[in-house]
């Protein structure tokens, strides 16, 4: 399975090396820049789900996006021929294609922080899948100042 970055529509690839320019800079001035970072592609983990199925997952634990914004990602699933010696003449075949649902990304100040990890990620963890567990989600409170710095440290919810 590979991951690919889109624009919120879905209508425009973020490539590995995107074209990024900023307001007031010339087109000679453009520089090429990775908006995508981390593990792009995943092989399939047999594993069980949340019913004790045995299923077939694809996990991206570690994907960043550079800049802030709306996005999607698209997954591409592909079938390698498996062969003594690969060539690169040899077929990739492109099984599907499907799109994540649109999702933000924050700068720091405006980071609302983590939620806690979902029971369908501890039990794949549980099952050694190499996905980051977070017990409790770090939340960002009411009485932080505008500078990001926080009045009354804290984790976890307040109840």
């Amino acid at each position: 399975m590979h991951a690919t970055l889109f624009d919120e529509s879905g209508t425009r690839e973020y490539s590995a090396a995107s074209i990024v320019a900023s307001a007031g800079v010339s087109a000679a001035d453009e520089c090429y820049e990775q908006m995508a970072l981390g593990s792009l592609a995943s092989s399939a983990h047999h594993v069980r789900d949340l019913e004790d199925k045995r299923g077939c997952f694809f996990c991206f634990p570690d994907i960043r996006v550079r800049h802030p914004g709306r996005f999607r990602l698209r997954f591409t699933l592909i079938r390698l021929q498996a062969s003594v010696e690969p060539s690169p003449d040899e077929p990739i075949s492109v099984l599907e294609h499907v799109f994540s649902e649109p999702f933000t990304v924050y700068t720091v100040k405006d980071f609302p922080g983590v939620d806690e990890s979902t029971a369908l990620s501890k039990k794949l963890n549980h099952q050694g899948v190499g996905i980051p567990i977070r017990n409790k989600g770090r939340l960002k409170y009411e009485d932080e100042d505008d500078e990001g710095g926080t009045a009354s440290a804290g984790y976890g919810n307040n109840d």
